[in-house]
């Protein structure tokens, strides 16, 4: 099988680098493609079972709950007085 090496036109055709040759091209014509390094001959790779992938058990992250931090309130105690809520007097109405 021969791939080409750069764009070029075979039977009008053109074929861009790694692009296989069709297979009617005559044997003169590979044979000058050859020689002027337009093309080059690869085998095709041999037929190898791929091991079989064993599955690789999933991992979820863990994921902490994130605590915010609580405000404190700041008092400045010269904005202002706090004062008590009038208290009710015990007793009677006056006459």
């Amino acid at each position: 099988m021969y791939v080409a090496n750069h764009y070029i036109r075979v039977n009008g055709k053109i074929l861009a680098r790694g692009e296989r040759l069709p297979m009617d091209v005559t044997q003169a014509k590979l044979d000058w493609l050859l020689s002027a390094g337009a093309i080059k001959e690869v085998k095709p790779a041999e037929q190898v079972k791929p091991e079989p992938v064993k599955p690789e058990p999933v991992v979820e992250p863990v994921v902490e709950p994130v605590e915010e931090p609580v405000e404190e309130v700041e008092i400045d105690s010269m904005a202002g007085v706090v004062t008590e809520p009038p208290k009710k007097k015990k007793g009677g109405a006056k006459k």
